[in-house]
């Protein structure tokens, strides 16, 4: 059973400005749910994230986006936090049955993380690079190489049937072992 990167949060946040009248700040989000099939073993291509990047594998014939738009705390009318909620957006693209695009179209902003969280990363082929960041793995065999400002770092071997490429441009990229009592029962039955 082949296992992929499903489960899709991208989080927006922009600081705004906050007036002396705190009365009338109030949290600011919009939050969407989106689905898509894809076929096991398929390809996800993320294109221009930013924000938060939050990528969960799971046992499933298919793709679960969810987008989080926050401006956090702001005293600013509603129109106008909508109108810079809705200036970005998040869409998924498909190519064909296997490989799937999900696209992000937002004002200029080259800010976030990226946070990748797998079972067992033995499994997986992965390589990625930021151009200005750290790149950080709970993998024992990964290969690092910093170039000024940018990082890059490769684990894994080309014989994996699982390869991931990350790319970031201003931000970090985090990759963890999905801790073992987060595995849920459908994951622990295949190895």
């Amino acid at each position: 059973m082949n296992h992929r990167p499903a489960i899709f949060i991208l989080a927006f946040s922009a600081l705004t400005s906050l007036h002396a009248d705190t009365a009338a700040i109030q949290p600011v989000n919009v939050t969407s749910t989106e689905h898509a099939d894809l076929a096991p073993g398929g390809t996800i291509h993320v294109k221009d994230s930013f924000g938060s990047l939050t990528i969960e594998g799971w046992d499933q014939p298919g793709v679960e986006l969810t987008v989080v738009k926050s401006l956090g705390y702001t005293s600013k009318p509603a129109a106008t936090t909508t109108q810079l909620l809705d200036a970005v957006h998040v869409t998924m693209g498909r190519q064909s049955g296997t490989e799937l695009t999900i696209s992000t179209t937002r004002p200029e902003s080259r800010r976030g993380d990226i946070v990748l969280m797998l079972p067992d990363l033995a499994k997986y082929s992965i390589d990625a690079h930021t151009k200005l960041g750290l790149v950080t793995s709970d993998a024992a065999a990964a290969t690092r190489r910093r170039f000024s400002p940018s990082e890059n770092l490769i684990q894994g071997g080309a014989s994996a049937s699982r390869r991931l490429k990350l790319r970031m441009g201003f931000g970090g990229i985090e990759i963890k072992e999905l801790p073992h009592e987060a595995v849920t029962p459908a994951f622990a039955g295949t190895n």
